[in-house]
């Protein structure tokens, strides 16, 4: 497949370069193609837990988080990058009242994004007491630059 990022404006797709993308022209801009992902689950214990694995050489960026909790007592949440412990996000939820859960969400839209660990480490999630918490996490691992 030819090297779609030398692709300018002023360089025009050849012969060659149509018949391996399908006859098609294309746009001559370059792209940069990530793939999202997402994590959903419920931790439970207090201290760190890996939300996201390392990738080696790549940051981690998240672009939105959504964090619930029913409980009776109050829980910090702390999402951080594993080594270097860089705080990248941090809320406290208080003991419910009732029928009243603790629920924080946000979210951009990509490039944009909402914090990044340093490269090659893991995300990491750290909760104050050993209370459910229930995330979703969207993210990509780009390169570090």
């Amino acid at each position: 497949m030819p090297d779609i990022q030398r692709m300018v404006e002023h360089d025009p797709i050849t012969e060659s370069d149509r018949t391996i993308l399908g006859g098609r022209a294309y746009s001559s801009t370059p792209i940069d193609v990530k793939t999202y992902r997402s994590v959903a689950n419920t931790v439970s214990v207090s201290g760190d837990t890996d939300l996201v694995a390392a990738v080696p050489g790549k940051r981690i960026k998240f672009f939105s988080r959504l964090f619930t909790t029913q409980s009776a007592s109050a829980v910090t949440v702390i999402l951080k990058s594993k080594t270097t412990g860089t705080v990248l996000f941090k809320a406290t939820f208080q003991a419910i009242s009732g029928s009243t859960s603790g629920v924080c969400g946000d979210s951009v839209t990509p490039p944009a994004f909402l914090g990044a660990t340093a490269a090659g480490e893991a995300l990491t999630i750290n909760l104050s007491a050993a209370v459910p918490v229930d995330y979703t996490i969207c993210y990509w691992a780009d390169d570090a630059i």
